[in-house]
Parts: structure tokens; C-alpha cells; sequence
């Protein structure tokens, strides 16, 4: 497996993924809105070209086909990294495909000296994705309960990070 930039060319498989506002709300919060259209990528990728881009947007490649999407937000004044829109191909999920994508991306995080810490935020009900985080070394630090509703139902908000001398330390 390789990340490599996700481009204007793969977006209209990445559009497939997401069946119903629910399953689009779990991938991209409120940044995004269903039904998912290539036109919401563009201030994604404008912002990835920029000559020091705050946002990495990144595709996982396996012989050739894309397997996963990450984004990787990069706050460079304060040394802090986030994890977004984590996905796995519909077809490719439950298995494995997720914990080597989480340490890739990892790695090119900290192969910056500037980071210092990596954050990601989850909905609670995303069982997965939670179990894929704590795999790849995310320690768990808050909920923040009832953050959203999705139709009659409240979803929390599980805010989780590590830091380098965490990931170096497991390295």
C-alpha cells in the first residue's frame, strides 16, 4: 500500500462511496452535504495545491486501485496534525486495509519535525473506525456527547490523538 495525492480524476469513484446521508455524515461531518458532488472537493483541493498547504488530501493504492481516502489537516504554528474524511472502499472494508493506511499516513505526518501531535475526532457508533484508531496507537481523551443529530438520533463525538513520543516510542 502507497498514499498518493487524490486528484480531480478520482473523484467520481469516491462519490460511490457513500450510500445515504447517514453514511456521508459518519465520513465528513458537516464539511460535506448529501448527496455528495464533485464540486464539494473543490475548496479541498485548492487548499491541498497551495504552496504551503494547510490540507494534504490523500488516496491509499493497492496494485494500482484505490482501496482508501484520508485527508491530513496541518496546522504548522502549533505543530498539531488532524486526520479527516477516513474511508475505506466500500468493497475493501473489514479487511485490514485500515491499520496499514492510519501508519502510513502516520508516518508521513511525522516525518515532519514541526509535528508534535496527531488528532482525529470519531462518532462513537462507528465501531470500525474506532477499533482501527486504538489499533494504530490513538489514545482516546474525551466525548463530546450529543454533538449532532442525525434525524431522531444524537450522535457523541470521541476525540482521540497521539503524540510523537507515543508513536516513536511503538516505532
Amino acid at each position: 500500500m502507497e498514499l498518493q495525492p487524490f486528484t480531480e480524476a478520482d473523484i467520481p469513484d469516491l462519490l460511490g462511496w457513500f450510500p445515504d446521508a447517514a453514511a456521508l455524515m459518519q465520513w465528513g461531518g458537516t464539511s460535506v452535504s448529501f448527496p455528495l458532488t464533485a464540486a464539494q472537493f473543490e475548496p479541498m483541493l485548492a487548499e491541498a495545491r497551495r504552496e504551503v498547504p494547510r490540507l494534504q488530501v490523500l488516496k491509499a493504492v493497492v496494485e494500482g486501485k484505490t482501496l482508501g481516502h484520508l485527508q491530513i489537516v496541518q496546522d504548522w504554528l502549533h505543530g498539531v496534525a488532524r486526520f479527516g474524511l477516513v474511508a475505506i472502499h466500500p468493497e475493501y472494508r473489514g479487511q485490514g486495509f485500515s491499520r496499514p493506511m492510519m501508519r502510513l499516513a502516520q508516518a508521513r505526518v511525522f516525518a515532519s519535525a514541526v509535528f508534535q501531535r496527531l488528532e482525529l475526532q470519531v462518532y462513537t457508533q462507528n465501531a470500525p473506525a474506532v477499533r482501527a484508531y486504538e489499533s494504530a496507537g490513538f489514545v482516546r481523551e474525551g466525548v463530546r456527547r450529543s454533538a449532532l443529530q442525525i434525524g431522531t438520533d444524537r450522535w457523541d463525538i470521541a476525540f482521540y490523538a497521539i503524540l510523537r513520543a507515543e508513536y516513536e516510542a511503538r516505532d
